[in-house]
Formats: C-alpha cells, sequence, structure tokens
C-alpha cells in the first residue's frame, strides 16, 4: 500500500501546476486502489498494523545499534522518516529528466523522475524492506539512459538479497563455517554495502557524474523523433514544462 502512495505523492508532485490533470490523476487511483482494499477488509489492515515497528534482515541501522536487528527503538521512526524527505528532496533537486528536450522545451514524462527520486530515497533508507520492492524503481529506471545509477541499485537489491538468504526459512544454518559466513553477510558486509549504496548516491547527486559515458551530441531531439515516443509529448495534451 505504502508503494503505491509513494507513487501517488510523485504523481500529486508532477501534476501540481495542472489542478485538472491532478484531479483526474487523483479519481483514477480512487477507482483502481481503493476498491479492492475495501473488498479485502479490516484482516489487511491488521496485517499491516502489525508490521509496524518490524525491521527486516536488510537495513544497515544495525551497524550502528544492534537493537535493529530485532525491532525499531523508540524514537527511531521519526529520525528513519527525516532522513528519507532529506534525500528525496536532494534526488528531486539533483536528479536528470528522463525524457531529453524538445527544441529547449521538457516535456512527455514529468512523473518518472520524482516517481524514481521518492522511491530510491524510500528503499535505501527505511528500515523495513525486501529486496522485491525494487521493481518499482527498476521500471522507472528503463526510462533513463544507462548510467552508474543502475549499478548503484544493483549493488543495494543483491545486498538485501544476501541478507535475506535462504529465503523463508526461519531457523539459521547449521553451526560451523556456514553459520559463521550468514553471520557475517548478514550482519557484517551486506549492512556495509547498503549503507555504501546511500553514500553513493548522495555522492551521484553532490557530483552530477551520473553518466558512463560522454553526454549525448544534441540533448535535443526534432519533432518527429518527439512524436515517436509513448507519451506523445505536447501533441497528446499533457503537460508541457517550459
Amino acid at each position: 500500500m505504502l508503494a503505491y502512495l509513494l507513487l501517488a505523492l510523485a504523481l500529486a508532485w508532477a501534476l501540481r501546476r495542472w489542478p485538472a490533470a491532478l484531479l483526474a490523476a487523483a479519481a483514477g487511483l480512487c477507482v483502481t486502489v481503493v476498491p479492492p482494499y475495501l473488498v479485502a477488509g479490516s484482516p489487511l489492515a491488521r496485517a499491516m498494523l502489525q508490521r509496524r515497528g518490524k525491521v527486516s534482515a536488510d537495513n544497515f541501522y544495525q551497524l550502528f545499534s544492534v537493537a535493529f536487528r530485532h525491532h525499531l527503538p523508540p524514537g527511531a521512526e521519526l529520525v528513519v522518516a527525516a532522513a528519507v524527505v532529506a534525500l528525496a528532496a536532494l534526488l528531486l533537486r539533483r536528479l536528470p529528466d528522463a525524457a531529453p528536450g524538445l527544441r529547449g522545451v521538457r516535456l512527455g514524462l514529468p512523473a518518472v523522475r520524482p516517481a524514481l527520486a521518492i522511491g530510491i530515497a524510500w528503499l535505501f533508507l527505511w528500515y523495513y524492506q525486501l529486496p522485491w520492492y525494487d521493481t518499482m524503481i527498476i521500471a522507472l529506471l528503463a526510462l533513463y539512459r544507462a548510467s552508474r545509477l543502475d549499478y548503484v541499485v544493483i549493488l543495494q537489491m543483491t545486498a538485501g538479497t544476501l541478507a535475506l538468504l535462504p529465503g523463508g526459512s526461519g531457523g539459521e544454518p547449521p553451526l560451523g563455517w556456514l553459520r559463521t559466513f550468514s553471520h557475517a553477510i548478514g550482519f557484517t558486509w551486506s549492512p556495509l554495502l547498503l549503507l555504501a549504496a546511500v553514500v553513493a548516491v548522495v555522492a551521484l547527486c553532490v557530483s552530477g557524474a551520473w553518466n558512463i559515458g560522454p553526454p549525448p551530441r544534441n540533448a535535443e531531439v526534432t519533432v518527429g523523433e518527439a512524436a515517436a515516443w509513448p507519451a506523445r509529448g505536447a501533441a497528446a495534451g499533457w503537460p508541457v514544462r517550459s
């Protein structure tokens, strides 16, 4: 549910200057999301509330306090939420647009950048995450040129996956080298890699060195090329940002 709300927040941010489009998006969200949750009823709400205060194995906060291996310490939720907001704001300011310009006009995919910024901030910093949650940003990265951010996301997802091995098993490996290796991965190396991914994202924001290779020869495209985009640019009636 929270993932849907985050994407809705990104869409609202992108459409904040166009009230009619914002109302249409809100109506679409209500039609597609609200009825299934009403059908599921109170059991779904109870299941979501029961997760509050829980932490997943793939969090780097355990490097600073072992309490994060078991539950969320008192007062930590507000600190983590503030960090998520701060990183999202930094990404909103520094993350490049997914769509190139059209003769000096930026158009086409206004919600992609805020959705990616909010998604990365939440996935990289929130205390309860599972590796498959990363699909919400991988789908958005497909709309961007290849960049160093791709490798950072792969690093974060891989570290989280290793921390949760062997999957749904609730028990630990048998005594011996396998348990020692499992503890080293789950309590040391995976958290270190997750923290390194956060540092790498901040470094990319500060440096602006997103692209692996040289920048494209011309960041602008012709009207004919823009017409091939799924959004169809301004010709389809979508908002155009000058």
